[in-house]
C-alpha cells in the first residue's frame, strides 16, 4: 500500500453473523473516511432477474446467482454462481481497490462460497487487504436472521460449512462471544500492528499453484 493508500478490510462470513455492526464500529474508529459496501449493495442495483430461484435442476445453471430451494420454494438449500455473478464479485473488489487508491478506507461485507472468488480477491488484493473471518454459531446467527425478517429462510444453514472452509485468515473475530464494539476493536488492533497482511498472499499462493 501507497502513503496515500486508504485500508481494505474484507468481512466473510454467514448471513446476520454480525458483520455489518462491526463495519459500523469501523467506520466511527478508523482514521479519515471509510466506505461500507458488500455484495448485498451491488446485488441491489441489478435487474431482478440476475437472481433466479429453482430446484437446481430446470435450469441447472444460469448466468446470474441461482438460488436452489426446496420443492415448496420456502427455503434455499444451495447457491450456485453463474459467469456473471462471478464477475459481479470481481467488480465489487475491483471497486473496492480503486477506491483506497484514492484514500478512502474500504469495509466489503462479504459471503465468499465460491473457489473462484477466493483466487480473484487473492490475485486482486493480495498483501493490500485484510482478510477476517466473522464467526457465530449457527444457532445464534440463524435465531438472529429470523428476527430480522426481511431475508429469504435457509440462507445461514446453507452458508454455514461452506463459507470458512478455505480455512485462512488475518483475524477471526466471534460475534457471539464478543460485542461488535470488541471485534472491531481486535481488528484495529490488528491492523495497526500487522501492516502487511498475509492471508490473501497465502490464498494466492493457493489459487495460483505455489502452495
Amino acid at each position: 500500500m501507497t502513503e496515500s493508500s486508504g485500508q481494505i478490510i474484507i468481512l466473510n462470513g454467514t448471513a446476520s453473523s454480525g458483520k455489518s455492526s462491526i463495519a459500523k464500529e469501523l467506520q466511527r474508529s478508523l482514521p479519515g473516511y471509510t466506505l461500507h459496501t458488500g455484495i448485498d449493495h451491488f446485488a441491489q442495483t441489478l435487474p431482478e432477474d440476475f437472481v433466479v430461484l429453482g430446484d437446481g435442476i430446470d435450469p441447472a445453471a444460469v448466468e446470474g446467482l441461482l438460488w436452489v430451494t426446496t420443492d415448496d420454494g420456502e427455503r434455499v438449500t444451495e447457491f450456485r454462481l453463474g459467469p456473471k455473478a462471478v464477475q459481479l464479485k470481481e467488480s465489487m473488489y475491483r471497486s473496492a481497490q480503486a477506491a483506497a487508491g484514492t484514500g478512502f478506507n474500504v469495509i466489503v461485507d462479504d459471503v465468499i462460497m465460491d473457489e473462484r472468488v477466493l483466487a480473484i480477491i487473492g490475485r486482486l488484493l493480495a498483501g493490500k487487504a485484510y482478510f477476517v473471518g466473522v464467526r457465530c454459531p449457527k444457532d445464534v446467527a440463524s435465531r438472529r436472521h429470523e428476527e430480522r425478517g426481511d431475508r429469504f429462510p435457509g440462507l445461514v444453514e446453507t452458508q454455514f460449512d461452506i463459507v470458512h472452509s478455505h480455512g485462512v485468515y488475518d483475524l477471526t473475530v466471534d460475534t457471539h462471544a464478543n460485542s461488535s464494539v470488541e471485534c472491531a476493536d481486535a481488528i484495529l488492533e490488528m491492523v495497526g500492528k500487522v501492516p502487511h497482511p498475509g492471508a490473501l498472499k497465502v490464498l494466492d499462493r493457493r489459487f495460483t499453484g505455489g502452495e
